[in-house]
């Protein structure tokens, strides 16, 4: 359904995008958070030091694309429910039965 509006396709295909690289991110991440884990247990600290930067670097970089999916992912969805700001969604018919004549509300 986005395919039509060349605007929204621009939106979709940008979230995705940013949504695979926050992904391979986070792969990064749990590598990075693996290799801090496996280096915790020896006396020099100094070991820790690049598997730490690794892990919160990977983390941050993967928050930016996820958030940076998400927006684009927003805007997409808005601007295809642009196109329905002037209709409306349900009509008042008149109607009668047994209990009488009214109104109702047609979906």
């Amino acid at each position: 359904m986005f395919n039509k509006n060349e605007e929204v396709k621009k939106y979709w295909k940008k979230s995705n995008t940013y949504s695979t690289l926050g992904y391979i991110s986070l792969l990064g991440e749990g590598v990075g958070a693996f290799w801090l884990a496996s280096k915790l247990n020896t006396d020099n600290l100094n070991e820790t030091i690049a598997p730490l930067y690794v892990t919160l670097g990977f983390a941050t970089i993967a928050l930016i694309f996820m958030h940076s999916a998400n927006k684009n992912a927003k805007k997409a969805i808005l601007n295809y429910n642009k196109q329905f700001d002037n209709r409306t969604s349900f009509k008042l018919v008149p109607t009668s039965n047994h209990n009488g004549v009214g109104l109702a509300l047609k979906f």
